[in-house]
């Protein structure tokens, strides 16, 4: 079962990242973030483990911290070791991803992950 943690994100540190709530902290290791979804001025960071923290932080900020993420549309960030396929269908492109999940691919995205 997810659970869904108000956090705000703090910085990348050693291939961590911080997400702070009052005095407490998390650390997560980037390579476990799966993918980042952006909501207006939250974004939710979904993990390997299925965890999912909500985060008080835009889609353009959690970007700037985790650099070697692939924006694949304008609300999502993508971890590239976790995709499996980029495919093309009738609703549009798709980065699919080897957690089973589906993340939509802009049409104006030319550039893909090594």
């Amino acid at each position: 079962m997810n659970s869904i943690n108000q956090r705000s994100v703090d910085h990348v540190r050693l291939g961590m990242l911080t997400l702070t709530i009052g005095a407490h902290a998390d650390w997560i290791p980037v390579h476990q973030i799966v993918r980042v979804e952006g909501a207006g001025n939250y974004s939710r960071i979904y993990t390997q483990s299925g965890q999912v923290y909500l985060v008080a932080v835009t889609l353009q900020k959690v970007g700037e911290r985790l650099v070697e993420f692939w924006r694949a549309h304008k609300s999502h960030l993508v971890n590239p070791d976790y995709i499996r396929l980029i495919r093309k269908s009738p609703q549009g492109r798709f980065a699919h991803l080897t957690t089973g999940e589906a993340v939509p691919v802009a049409r104006r995205v030319t550039r893909y992950p090594d």
